[in-house]
């Protein structure tokens, strides 16, 4: 349990297992365990154990999305909140030209195949591509346009699995996925009181849902530096009023993903979004 509790977060070991000079220093934290599958491809077979080095999950995948599609779940939310804001479409069309990494989170365009130009040696996400990668473009679109309303990027689509070897991921398997990407609301800035709309607002270019307040109590909100680890009581509840808000406001598309029993409708739109964009 201590090892468990100590690697959550332990971004550096992604480096350390990487690297053969450093290995050894992963060996001395204590870091370094004996892995063995619970399941074999036969009845049979034999099980032998592997070396692993153990690191913060998100050094490989920081949304717990792929598990989900290796088990075929057929319908998931993914609540995206990174660091990074989603530039609006009058900074970045991405039918002109594919993210970057400032455009919006990594973590979500490897999923559709996009490589960065520059490499992070916290995260291996080259191994991560399960959709076909010319569906990104519209389902940014479709963020953007969520954000430019103000009311949350929420945005439902139905996909289609490639194959990922490394894995586990079949291919065709059909999915229902409902996207949450942290971000500005606008139309839940203009509820808040006066005096809180002027910390929350950044002081440059305020209309554009992309830039943050740069100093103030609320900081960088909502988007929050990873390793900030320890918030305000106003800090807390000024994210979490957001964030329940947001999902206030899309209540239908949320009622949509949770009914078990609409599944046989949605199963008849496999190919295509089933729901009108918000």
């Amino acid at each position: 349990l201590a090892n468990m509790s100590s690697a959550s977060s332990f971004a550096p070991g992604s480096i350390l297992s990487g690297s053969p000079l450093l290995k050894r220093l992963d060996q001395t934290i204590g870091l370094e365990v004996s892995y063995w599958s619970p399941v074999t491809s036969h009845p049979y077979d034999p099980v032998f154990s592997s070396t692993a080095y153990i690191a913060d999950a998100a050094s490989l995948e920081n949304n717990g999305l792929l598990p989900m599609l290796r088990r075929k779940m057929e319908e998931i939310i993914v609540f995206i909140h990174s660091p990074t804001p989603l530039k609006p479409r009058s900074h970045f069309n991405p039918f002109k030209r594919a993210p970057r990494a400032s455009d919006v989170d990594p973590a979500f365009s490897c999923y559709f195949g996009v490589d960065h130009e520059i490499p992070n040696v916290f995260e291996n996400l080259g191994n991560n591509q399960v959709f076909p990668r010319f569906q990104l473009a519209r389902i940014l679109a479709r963020m953007q346009r969520a954000q430019q309303v103000g009311r949350g990027i929420v945005v439902r689509t139905a996909l289609r699995t490639l194959e990922n070897t490394y894995w586990g991921i079949p291919a065709g398997h059909a999915v229902n996925i409902t996207w949450v990407y942290l971000g500005r609301a606008t139309a839940w800035e203009d509820q808040l009181p006066a005096e809180t709309r002027r910390e929350v607002r950044p002081f440059f270019e305020p209309s554009n849902p992309a830039n943050l307040p740069l100093t103030g109590p609320y900081a960088f909100f909502p988007h929050f530096p990873t390793p900030m680890l320890h918030f305000s009581p106003e800090q807390a509840n000024l994210l979490a009023n957001l964030a329940g808000w947001v999902v206030q406001q899309h209540s239908d598309v949320f009622r949509l993903a949770l009914d078990r029993g609409a599944h046989v409708a949605r199963s008849r739109f496999p190919s295509r979004d089933i729901l009108a964009e918000v």
